[in-house]
């Protein structure tokens, strides 16, 4: 009545034909202590998981038992070796914690400020993972940011009230290994300021990384901005005419002074070349019948150092007279020049 459905209605098939069963099931009022019965069933079976699978006490071998074997994980996994101390830290921090609150019975404590905790992790390493997918997803890192500190927070307010305010009121107040009991001050005090010193060095390390961090991104942002700027570039432009307005003015003003000393030197040795010339040839037409002549009559010796006398003498005084006009010439290019380099320096 208890186990098996009772409103069961059976067939049979005609004598001619095979025989086949066919059984069809109905409901009814006797339906009601078979679901009864599988109650009890169902009650029994949970409470024999929640005892013996999910307990509490089980919960915490399970998670001693994952951060014990995450130790040889990291010789299995190659880690380098600059990760190692960063990972050991962690892992070891996860193990204090967790073996403490399970010898000291703190099951609850535990459990309340590890669940805000975890959550704050899967929220990190989902954020990671978006970013690996795409690096302009972000923002979950600005969510687990605000997050973290809410949960440090969180975590040492809860312990404050708990080791503070409500372990030191509660009336079994004593030490006691084969009951378990662990509550005196000295326990609470060192659970409390483990508890308190571990949140403040976790704050410590997320500081310093969200600084170097900003300061990171503030570094691009500035060069970005020195290389990329559209300020920069005008002022450039406005620059570099005006610097060139300057030069120009500058060579228009020292050229046509370079010009105008050019035009009056050069008028000068153009008036000492076409005299002196004219006295070459007028030498050249006198002396030149006489060097016919006397070639002819004294022979080449002659004539050849008649010319040579004659060529250092008036020779003498065309070389004077260059020396002294190139001497001027530059001298003025000197001067000149001089000016438009130091106003190229100024520039």
């Amino acid at each position: 009545m208890f186990i098996t459905v009772q409103y069961n209605v059976t067939q049979t098939s005609a004598p001619d034909e095979k025989s086949e069963l066919v059984m069809f099931y109905q409901y009814g009022p006797k339906d009601m202590a078979t679901v009864f019965f599988y109650l009890l069933i169902a009650i029994i079976l949970h409470a024999l998981i929640q005892e013996y699978v999910l307990d509490v006490k089980f919960f915490y071998i399970c998670q001693m038992a994952y951060w014990f074997h995450a130790l040889p994980e990291l010789y299995f996994q190659k880690v380098r070796k600059e990760d190692i101390p960063r990972q050991l830290y962690y892992i070891c921090l996860y193990i204090f914690h967790i073996t403490g609150a399970y010898v000291l019975n703190l099951h609850r404590l535990g459990l309340v400020l590890l669940v805000p905790h975890y959550l704050v992790e899967l929220l990190f390493h989902a954020s990671r993972l978006f970013y690996f997918s795409n690096e302009n997803k972000q923002k979950g890192f600005t969510l687990w940011a605000l997050l973290f500190v809410v949960a440090r927070l969180l975590t040492l307010t809860l312990s404050v009230l708990t080791f503070g305010f409500g372990l030191s009121r509660t009336d079994n107040q004593g030490f006691s290994l084969s009951e378990g009991n662990f509550n005196v001050l000295t326990v609470r005090m060192t659970c409390l300021s483990a508890i308190c010193l571990t949140q403040a060095w976790m704050m410590w390390k997320f500081i310093n990384f969200q600084l170097k961090k900003w300061r990171e991104q503030s570094q691009v942002q500035s060069s970005k901005k020195k290389s990329i700027s559209p300020k920069n570039k005008p002022v450039r432009k406005d620059s570099s005419r005006e610097c060139f307005g300057v030069r120009e003015e500058l060579w228009r003003s020292h050229g046509g002074v370079m010009e105008e000393s050019w035009r009056s030197h050069g008028g000068v040795m153009e008036e000492s070349w076409w005299s002196y010339r004219g006295v070459m040839e007028e030498l050249w037409g006198s002396y030149g019948g006489v060097m016919e002549e006397s070639w002819r009559s004294h022979g080449g010796g002659v004539m050849e150092e008649f010319m040579e006398e004659s060529w250092r003498s008036h020779g003498g005084v065309m070389e004077e007279l260059w020396r002294s006009h190139r001497g001027v010439m530059e001298e003025s290019w000197r001067s000149y020049g001089g000016v438009m380099e130091e106003s190229a320096c100024l520039l």
